[in-house]
């Protein structure tokens, strides 16, 4: 009967343990699961970026990318809501749906109030010359439905129209690439203040530990975590093998079961001083082991391989996939499209490489990324980019000379000063991060992509050129 009462108590103590720290653990995972129709969903506002005329050449193939920058009111997050893309026609042996680019319609889930859809154009129902048809080839509109409600339709709105022209026949199919979270706010769309997706080596865990909601990306702040939840484990488990030995001591009668009791009450507390008798000394030896900022290790770093002061060609030279168009605010994508596209070569501009590649150095690749994005740019290498720039006297995380870096923004060096072999330059992309085309990867095919943080770089960045 004792022994019955003794695993009793010590699945009641377990039960009322781990049940509340189950239940908090898996309170916001439950959470993502709630997706609701929202009521009374309106779409206020929204417009093509870039909107209206382009320019005869605007459209490459493959290439251009325009984005729909979206403000909704009252609307659910995680609801559906159906975005159509459509040609404008004057002429009536076409229709007006882009069907076939799979633009008519493509569902999507709200990420928040306000959010930008990224599209990479075509020609499906534009108007080529061969219909007789006057004006642009292209002239695309969207709207918005919401269970066959239409809630927005930008036809005839101020920048709800996009007109292009084709590149030679009018017969390349367009494609949703990516809707991004602008998060929440109260004010008018402000094409300049839109912040895109940020290209990110953070992973987000599935299910929130504690306050964790992502890894480090830093193997110091793993061993400080990983030894933080190892004395916090012990000291749980030692607190149980306490109370299980205290309630075997209360309800064995025996000897032995009395002498194993006060075995397992023994070791546990003696398994506990070990445990906090640890952290005492490390704690001794350099309390930053035991801090916040974690253990604090060096991230070791190649040489980036440097470049010439060559120009570039035009966008006609970029392998297939990569996009172009949408200005600073779609940077990021431009760059991201640049993944497994990229061979790194010293002083290559535009070299056509292998398996759809393109030859790039570091200089090469930031003025196509500006060329694609329409952004004004130095057409050379690192000591054309940086003569007259901006010296940078203080780097604080994403604050150089106490202004905050923005999207597009150039950092680096020149050859020859401060002990450097090679020139440098890097892009900005937002998060704290900057994006490379250098050596990293060697000279693997494909592989000259990098991404890394600014904090990276803070003791050899001596430039900006800033983003016009």
């Amino acid at each position: 009967m004792k022994k019955l009462l003794s695993f009793f108590l010590i699945a009641f103590i377990l039960t009322n343990f781990f049940l509340p720290l189950g239940l908090a653990l898996n309170q916001d995972s439950l959470t993502w699961i709630k997706r609701a129709e929202a009521v009374g969903c309106t779409v206020t506002s929204a417009v093509w970026n870039p909107a209206g005329d382009q320019a005869t050449d605007f459209f490459v193939e493959k290439k251009t990318t325009a984005t729909i920058i979206v403000k909704t009111s009252g609307c659910t997050v995680g609801s559906i809501i159906d975005l159509y893309v459509s040609e404008a026609d004057t002429n009536i042996i076409t229709n007006d749906n882009l069907v076939s680019s799979g633009l008519s319609p493509v569902t999507l889930n709200i990420p928040a109030d306000n959010f930008t859809i990224l599209i990479q154009l075509g020609e499906e129902e534009c108007e080529s010359r061969l219909t007789g048809a006057i004006g642009y080839d292209c002239d695309l509109y969207f709207s918005f439905k919401q269970n066959q409600t239409v809630l927005y339709s930008s036809l005839g709105k101020t920048k709800g129209d996009l007109f292009y022209e084709c590149s030679g026949v009018c017969n390349t199919d367009a494609s949703f690439l990516s809707i991004t979270n602008n998060g929440t706010n109260d004010v008018p769309i402000n094409l300049d203040s839109q912040t895109p997706t940020v290209l990110s080596n953070d992973y987000t865990l599935l299910v929130p530990v504690g306050t964790l909601t992502k890894a480090p990306n830093n193997i110091g702040e793993y061993f400080n975590i990983i030894f933080l939840i190892a004395i916090g484990v012990c000291a749980v488990l030692a607190v149980i093998m306490i109370v299980i030995g205290g309630i075997q001591y209360m309800g064995d009668e025996s000897i032995f079961g009395k002498t194993e009791a006060k075995s397992k009450i023994t070791a546990a507390i003696l398994g506990l001083l070990i445990a906090l008798g640890a952290y005492a000394l490390l704690n001794t030896l350099n309390p930053a082991l035991l801090g916040k900022d974690g253990i604090n290790i060096s991230q070791a770093s190649a040489d980036t391989g440097g470049d010439t002061n060559a120009p570039i060609g035009g966008v006609n030279s970029l392998p297939t996939g990569i996009i172009c168009g949408g200005g600073k605010i779609n940077i990021p994508n431009i760059v991201n499209s640049f993944k497994d596209k990229m061979t790194y070569e010293m002083g290559a501009k535009g070299t056509p490489g292998p398996n759809n590649t393109i030859k790039l150095d570091c200089s090469g690749f930031v003025n196509y990324v500006l060329l694609c994005a329409g952004v004004p740019f130095t057409n050379g290498g690192t000591a054309n980019i940086f003569s007259g720039a901006e010296k940078v006297t203080s780097l604080q995380g994403d604050l150089i000379n106490n202004k905050t870096l923005a999207i597009g923004d150039l950092v680096g060096w020149i050859a020859g000063e401060n002990k450097e072999k090679y020139g440098h330059v890097m892009i900005y992309i937002g998060g704290g991060q900057v994006q490379v085309g250098d050596s990293h990867g060697g000279t693997a095919i494909g592989k000259a992509l990098g991404i890394f943080p600014v904090s990276t770089y803070q003791s050899r960045i001596k430039y900006i050129k800033r983003a016009q």
